[in-house]
C-alpha cells in the first residue's frame, strides 16, 4: 500500500500570501497609483481580480507539481484544472497587454499539456508541471513591468488591486496558517502570519467593495490584536485567541455574499 503524504500547510499557503508580488499600496515616497475606474472595478467583480486569480493559479500549479511528485495524480489534475480556470478568468479581463497576453497563452498551453499527461498517467507529467511552475514564476517576477500606468516599476492598478472580499479571504488563510505555526511550535512564523492577517484586513478597508467588509473587519481586527499581544508575551492563550478569531471569521464570512 502506498503511503499517503500531506503537503505542509505552510507550503500550500506560502505562494502569494505575503503580498510580495501584489502590492496594494505605493512605496513610501512614491506617488500613489491612479484609482481604478468604475468600469475596471465592475470587470474585476465579474471575473475576480487579476491579482487574486494569478496568485491562486500559481499556488494551484505549485500544489499540482507537489501532488504529482507524491503520486497523487488525480489531485494534481484537479489542481491544474483550478489553475487553468483562474488563468482564463484573467484572460477574460482583456487587459490588452501584449506581454501579459503572451504569458497567459503560454500558461494555458502548459496547463493543457499537463492535463493530457496526467490523464494518460504519462511519466512526463511531472516535467510538464515543473515547466508550468517555472513559467508562472517568470510571469509573476515580470508583473511589476507589465501593464504600465502604475508609476515607475509598478504594474497598472487593474493588475495589482485586489477586491475587499478577496483580501478578507487572504486574512482568513493567514489566520489558519498562524494557528498551524503555533501548533507546530513556531511562534516567530505565527507572529508573521498574524501580522499578515491584520495587514490584509487593513487593506480590505480601503479596497474596492470595502462597504461589504467593514463590519467584519471591525469585529475581527481586535481579536487578532489580542492574539498578537498574547503571542508576544509567550502566552499559551495565543492559540486559543487565534482559534476564536478563526471561528469569528468563519461565522461572519456569510455576510460577504
Amino acid at each position: 500500500m502506498r503511503a499517503k503524504h500531506v503537503v505542509p500547510l505552510a507550503l500550500v499557503l506560502a505562494v502569494g500570501m505575503g503580498g510580495a508580488v501584489v502590492a496594494q499600496q505605493a512605496p513610501q515616497g512614491e506617488p500613489a497609483a491612479r484609482p481604478l475606474t468604475r468600469q475596471e472595478i465592475q470587470a474585476l467583480q465579474r471575473e475576480g481580480s487579476a491579482a487574486a486569480n494569478l496568485e491562486g493559479a500559481y499556488a494551484s500549479a505549485v500544489q499540482a507539481h507537489a501532488s504529482a511528485i507524491l503520486g497523487e495524480d488525480q489531485l494534481a489534475l484537479n489542481q491544474v484544472f483550478d489553475a487553468r480556470t483562474r488563468i482564463m478568468n484573467v484572460r477574460n479581463l482583456r487587459l490588452a497587454d501584449a506581454d501579459l497576453d503572451r504569458a497567459l497563452n503560454d500558461l494555458v498551453n502548459l496547463t493543457t499539456l499537463a492535463q493530457r499527461r496526467l490523464s494518460s498517467r504519462s511519466p512526463a507529467a511531472q516535467d510538464a508541471l515543473r515547466d508550468l511552475v517555472l513559467r508562472f514564476s517568470q510571469t509573476m517576477a515580470s508583473l511589476p513591468n507589465l501593464g504600465g500606468g502604475g508609476g515607475a516599476g509598478r504594474a497598472a492598478p487593474i493588475l495589482t488591486q485586489k477586491l475587499a472580499p478577496e483580501l478578507v479571504t487572504d486574512a482568513y488563510r493567514a489566520l489558519a496558517s498562524a494557528q498551524a505555526e503555533m501548533v507546530q511550535g513556531n511562534p516567530q512564523m505565527a507572529g508573521l502570519r498574524l501580522n499578515e492577517a491584520q495587514t490584509h484586513l487593513q487593506a480590505a478597508r480601503q479596497a474596492p467593495g470595502n462597504e461589504r467588509i467593514q463590519d467584519l473587519a471591525t469585529a475581527i481586527a481586535p481579536a487578532i490584536q489580542v492574539a498578537q499581544m498574547q503571542l508576544s508575551q509567550n502566552s499559551p492563550e495565543a492559540l486559543t485567541s487565534t482559534s476564536e478569531a478563526i471561528a469569528q471569521m468563519a461565522n461572519r464570512l456569510s455576510t460577504l455574499r
